[in-house]
């Protein structure tokens, strides 16, 4: 279960909780910005629980579960304040959470507010001092320059969260203007950034853990002496993901969280975005073969995909993508039948080279994951694949095997050819033994007719 570590203020670190009571315009904004950015449906109880509570907030998101945890510890009805600003639809816009942006973002009318609108958001806190210019101080309730020492002090902070297997978040808001407001989705500044992306003012970072099931090392050290390669490949930091990794026994002790060298995780994986220095960064990427890597220049490394039948890059084929789908379009153009999309590899040897060593993808995409089943699958590998949300469906329906989780999506499901009923990855290894076992009685079986 995820739960919110000790809640991390500029200058302040403490499991004293009502430290954040003492100046309530600091407690109003933490409590509202999280509130407004949580994904999860409200339920009202008959009869108040054994805390006190009298509603419930459900949400499969293990993130959002810590989040509505921390506002119910101290007894703040998350009903009672999104009808404060949600009431209203004309007066209120969301943009939700996905994977390519790494961030959630509540637009509202404000009355606080010196320009009348404001927008919370919360996100993945690698990018948090690029966006923020200002800071909430806990302890007056005053917006305040972020300078040098605040902006080390959250860097730190951060940096200390994820060597702790910790996913850190940071949460912030802005004042925004009204015409801003009225395209919030598409606004973007003259350097082509949204809204959500500069000038924000800093409340807070957190950290997330979200703890290993039991018998989890136990089996990923049982699926390493039968001969199964485990990969983790997850939307986390990827100092985050690393440290999961040597935790559950997928890294070896010889990695060193204190002192990670390049064969052992990518070194600066913001260059993947820098047009000037992503050659040299894949390059460099492609010589030491890290164990640890980041979706994107995991991508990019490998050319990214292609349509076998076309030659065009797999965002730009137009080929039909079912037998179906190309009966109908011939019996509507009078042409003959086309040949299906068919994804492959841009650069296999490349995608040979990395894949050798690869144990963690981090900040992944569902079109990474995707790429890395299909490239595995094209150098003959027999490839199982878990996955318990909607956007996992490529990759579980292109694996050889694909383990939907129970409290997953009903899309993840349809995808899968397995459901997990105890979403536990030791239950995999009980799959192997069953699979190896009959496929051994059925050789064994041929074996004496023969």
């Amino acid at each position: 279960r995820s739960t919110l570590f000790p809640y991390t203020t500029l200058f302040r670190s403490s499991i004293q909780h009502d430290i954040y009571f003492k100046n309530s315009n600091y407690w109003d904004q933490l409590r509202i910005a999280v509130a407004l950015n949580v994904d999860g449906q409200i339920k009202e109880l008959e009869n108040p629980d054994i805390n006190g509570d009298t509603e419930s907030c459900e949400t499969k998101n293990k993130t959002d579960k810590a989040f509505i945890d921390f506002l119910y510890r101290f007894k703040v009805s998350i009903s009672e304040e999104r009808a404060k600003y949600t009431s209203n639809k004309k007066f209120y816009k969301q943009i939700p959470f996905d994977s390519k942006r790494k961030r959630m973002t509540t637009f509202i009318k404000h009355d606080l507010s010196q320009t009348g609108y404001r927008l919370y958001t919360k996100g993945g806190a690698e990018k948090v001092n690029v966006y923020c210019k200002n800071y909430l101080d806990p302890e007056t309730g005053l917006v305040k320059p972020l300078g040098d020492t605040e902006r080390y002090f959250i860097s730190d902070s951060v940096q200390q969260f994820n060597k702790q297997m910790l996913r850190s978040l940071y949460i912030c808001y802005k004042d925004i203007l009204e015409d801003e407001f009225e395209n919030a989705e598409k606004f973007k500044n003259s350097d082509g950034k949204a809204l959500d992306q500069y000038d924000l003012t800093f409340i807070a970072c957190v950290g997330i853990r979200d703890s290993l099931r039991n018998g989890v090392k136990d089996a990923v050290a049982k699926c390493h002496s039968a001969g199964v390669n485990v990969i983790m490949v997850t939307g986390d930091n990827i100092i985050t993901a690393t440290a999961i990794a040597k935790d559950c026994g997928i890294l070896g002790q010889d990695v060193n969280l204190d002192n990670l060298q390049p064969g052992d995780i990518e070194q600066e994986p913001e260059l993947t975005e820098n047009p000037e220095r992503r050659a040299g960064h894949i390059q460099n990427i492609l010589e030491t073969k890290p164990k640890a890597l980041t979706g994107n220049t995991f991508y990019s490394a490998i050319g990214g995909l292609i349509c076998s039948t076309c030659g065009l890059d797999s965002n730009l084929c137009k080929c039909p993508k079912t037998e179906a789908e190309a009966e109908q379009i011939a019996n509507k153009t009078g042409k003959p039948k086309s040949k299906i999309k068919n994804d492959t590899i841009k650069d296999k040897v490349k995608f040979q080279e990395l894949s050798k060593n690869l144990k963690v993808m981090a900040r992944s995409q569902p079109i990474h994951k995707y790429a890395l089943v299909l490239g595995l699958r094209e150098l003959d590998k027999i490839v199982a694949v878990t996955g318990d949300g909607t956007n996992d469906a490529p990759a579980l329906s292109k694996s050889d095997v694909g383990f939907a989780m129970f409290d997953g999506t009903d899309i993840a499901k349809e995808a899968s050819d397995i459901v997990i009923l105890d979403n536990n990855f030791s239950s995999l290894v009980i799959a192997i033994i069953y699979g190896r076992n009959i496929y051994d009685n059925i050789r064994k079986f041929l074996q004496f007719q023969l």
